[in-house]
């Protein structure tokens, strides 16, 4: 018997094989009002790529819709993605969107995020839900741990993906120069107000692991600078045989 590889992996199967030039999404429970898909249709037409459905009277427990709202903050806070809704089950979106779309995991939770990243334009309208009439919801609260950690490595890859150095060298630097801090205040000590080393030995290995995690995390990101340079050469090599 086949088990449930997940919602993400379900989406990604119907991508790989729809045809038309505008794909909708919707939930199997039927919360959403299918009526809605033509005005997003209607909506994607003004010039957009992809319309999220946007739940603003939402027909759910309250504990979900404090989850949602939490949810929903932090990725307008840190992806700069302006919509009240990134999770709604109901959405439209151009066949250009969905071509760039890698969906395993909880990354379904996060496709207006996905496509925001490729610069592709992002709206939302409200849409009628309704309360729960079909089936029994499967996501308990190990969803918002892994939720969390899938917007992180969605956060990571899409910002620095190509230039890792940006990411591993700031938090680098910032661990070595609080080393240096450390280590100099030890030395003020020292030769100022005269202290012995062997009173302040545990702040003087904090500041030395400070300033060793720091260099290794700088060259982290080099490491990564030297691959993704690697294969953006292979890259190019490939275009120009091609041409």
């Amino acid at each position: 018997m086949y088990r449930n590889y997940g919602k993400s992996i379900a989406l990604q199967a119907g991508f790989d094989v729809a045809q038309g030039s505008i794909i909708a999404m919707i939930d199997g429970d039927l919360q959403d009002n299918p009526k809605e898909i033509k005005g997003l249709v209607d909506h994607l037409n003004k010039g957009y790529d992809l319309i999220s459905g946007w739940k603003k009277n939402r027909k759910d427990p309250f504990e979900k819709k404090i989850a949602s709202s939490i949810f929903n903050f932090f990725v307008r806070l840190f992806s700069g993605l302006k919509i009240h809704d990134s999770n709604c089950g109901l959405k439209v979106l151009r066949k250009e969107v969905v071509t760039t779309l890698n969906l395993y995991g909880g990354r379904h939770r996060y496709i207006p995020l996905l496509a925001h990243q490729k610069n592709f334009s992002v709206s939302e309208l409200a849409v009628d839900h309704r309360e729960r009439k079909f089936g029994i919801s499967k996501y308990g609260t190990k969803r918002y741990s892994e939720g969390f950690f899938d917007f992180l490595t969605i956060l990571f890859l899409g910002k620095y993906m190509d230039r890792p150095l940006h990411f591993f060298g700031a938090i680098g630097l910032l661990f070595s120069l609080l080393g240096v801090i450390v280590e100099s205040y030890i030395l003020y000590l020292k030769y100022f107000l005269f202290e012995p080393f062997q009173q302040h030995i545990a702040l003087l290995i904090f500041g030395a692991i400070l300033i060793i995690v720091g260099l290794q995390l700088f060259t982290f990101g080099l490491l990564g600078e030297l691959i993704v340079n690697k294969e953006q050469k292979i890259k190019n090599y490939i275009k120009e045989i091609i041409e």
